[in-house]
Order: C-alpha cells, then structure tokens, then sequence
C-alpha cells in the first residue's frame, strides 16, 4: 500500500500514540468508561488520531478506487496504471478489495473497510521487526545456539553465501525455526490480546458473562512452567519434535489463535527465516550491551526493549581468516 513511502509518518505516529493511551487505559480500567474517559485529556487526544486515521485510511480507498475506474473503463490501459496493479504476482490485500467493491462484491461498508485496513497496518507496523532484532539479540547472548544455526544454514547452502533463498531451504532449516519460535516464546510481539465474549464461559468457580472485554496474556501463558519447563529460559529444544509432540495447540500462540488468527503469520515466520538465512550466512551476532538489558521494556501495545536492540556483526569471512 506504500503506507511507508507517501507522507505517512504522522498516521504511524497517530497509530503510536493511540495504541499507546489504550494500553494505559488497559491499566487504568475505570479508563474503560466512556463517561470518565471524556473527562481526560486523553479522550480529545484518542479522538484526534482516530480522526486522521480514518482520514488518511479513507484517502487511501479513493485514491485506490481512481486508479481502479481508470483502469477499467480503458480496454487498453497505459503501463502506468497497468503497473499499479500487475507489478506483482500476487495483488496486495488493498487490490483485492477495490476490485470486489468495482464488481459489486464486496459486503463491507467503507466504514468496516477502513476499520481493517487500519488493523492491518497496526498489526504489521514494526512487530517483525522488533522481534527479528530480538532474535539477533538472543542469537548474540547464545553463541552456542547461534552455531547450531550456522551450522544448519552451511549445511543447506554449502559456501554459496550469495544464493537467494528458496521455499525449499526455508523447508529444510528446522532449527533456525525452533530458535524463531523460542524467541517468540519468551517475547511475543503483541503480549496480550483483547477479546469479546459473544457467550457466557465458566472457568472453574467463575463465569465471565457475554459482552465482556477480555485479554488473552500471551507472554505470561507462553511462561507457563507446566508447560514449558525452565520457562524464563531461552532454550529452542522447547520446539524440537519430541518436547512438542502432545503439547496443546494453543500453548503457543505468538499471532493469537483461532479464527481471529493473525493473516499474516505465515508470512511474518518466512520473512524472518530469511532475514536470518541471509544475515548469518555472512555474519556472526554479538551483543553490544548487558543482557540485562532484555529485562528492561517499554510496553506500548508491542513490546520492545527501553535502549533498543544492540548487536554488532562480525563477518564470517575474517574469523574464518584469522583461524
């Protein structure tokens, strides 16, 4: 959607402070009554970034939509606006959308259309990010973890350390993704997620009624110590075949469960294989801080460390020289 590209820092920083006065308000649950919430400044504040996202969001549908029409109504359209559409194999989500609404097939009021488009971006905004550099992070603190990973990437690439990755060495790297899925483990990216009960529930001696908001805590369920055993500690065999094997389905949920599932899951975990297939192939981690310093968050709907992830990378090639 080249969100990134067109004058968009204000809506991310919209979408920063937004999600960041909800998360206080998370914490602050008398926050949550929308009598008491208007008596604060945080309501004017909520209201005004909710305002440009929607505008910004809803200038996004339209321009889109143009673009569309135009390509349309001309059998032959130029390679610009054939461009914008067909540069890809596959259409962006945005695409996909405008054409439903061109063929009177989209059952969405511009309104829900807007709403998801902003979840979209707030879902995908910095989380892979932050938890790639997380990863790098671990990697560094871990060196004997980090050689396994060499180790399985020499072994699937040999010394071609140029190649491009393919969807079968993304297959064959098993360990890599047991240290992905252990990273997630101990820090997901979203450490809770809110809910809606459409039902009443009873959890043993309570009952949460139908309508209420509930929070799913990822990070405190993914520290479980009946299910993961020294749970605070970074140990990828937590993923390996035979500890996973009989494990709940929903004892690890980084990109939430369920219908409600994160659609980009799967391209998040491809997306962060590759980084690490190309990043470790030429480079070997190390820390540039204390790992005291994976202890000290700032928690603004992500989570994400108060100084930053730190490492600095030593190629491959001069140790390998200096042996």
């Amino acid at each position: 959607m080249n969100s990134q590209d067109k004058g968009s820092d204000k809506f991310i920083d919209s979408m920063t402070t937004y999600l960041g006065i909800g998360t206080q308000m998370f914490s602050q649950p008398w926050l949550l009554n929308p009598t008491i919430v208007r008596l604060t400044s945080y309501h004017k504040v909520m209201t005004e970034n909710a305002a440009y996202m929607t505008s910004f969001s809803n200038e996004l549908i339209n321009n889109k939509m143009k673009e569309y029409r135009e390509r349309t109504k001309d059998p032959f359209p130029t390679k610009e606006h054939s461009d914008s559409f067909n540069k890809r194999d596959q259409p962006l989500l945005i695409d996909s959308i405008i054409e439903m609404i061109g063929n009177n097939e989209c059952f969405f009021s511009k309104k829900e259309i807007i709403g998801e488009i902003n979840n979209i971006i707030m879902a995908g905004m910095d989380t892979t990010a932050n938890s790639l550099s997380l990863t790098m992070m671990l990697l560094g603190f871990h060196q004997d973890v980090q050689r396994k990973v060499q180790e399985e990437l020499d072994a699937v690439f040999g010394d071609d350390v140029e190649r491009s990755v393919s969807m079968e060495d993304l297959n064959n790297l098993k360990y890599t993704e047991q240290v992905i899925k252990e990273s997630l483990r101990l820090y997901p990216a979203v450490p809770f997620v809110p809910r809606n009960t459409t039902e009443d529930i009873k959890i043993t001696n309570y009952t949460i009624p139908k309508g209420c908001d509930v929070l799913f805590g990822i990070y405190s369920l993914h520290r479980n110590p009946n299910i993961y055993p020294n749970p605070d500690e970074f140990d990828p065999e937590n993923f390996s075949p035979e500890r996973s094997k009989g494990r709940h389905p929903y004892s690890f949920i980084p990109f939430s469960g369920g219908f409600r599932k994160c659609v980009g899951y799967k391209y998040a975990m491809l997306q962060m294989k590759i980084v690490l297939a190309t990043v470790l192939r030429h480079f070997t981690v190390h820390p540039a801080c204390d790992i005291k310093e994976m202890d000290r968050w700032d928690f603004n709907f992500t989570l994400k460390l108060v100084n930053g992830s730190k490492v600095k990378l030593i190629s491959r090639n001069m140790v390998k020289g200096n042996k």
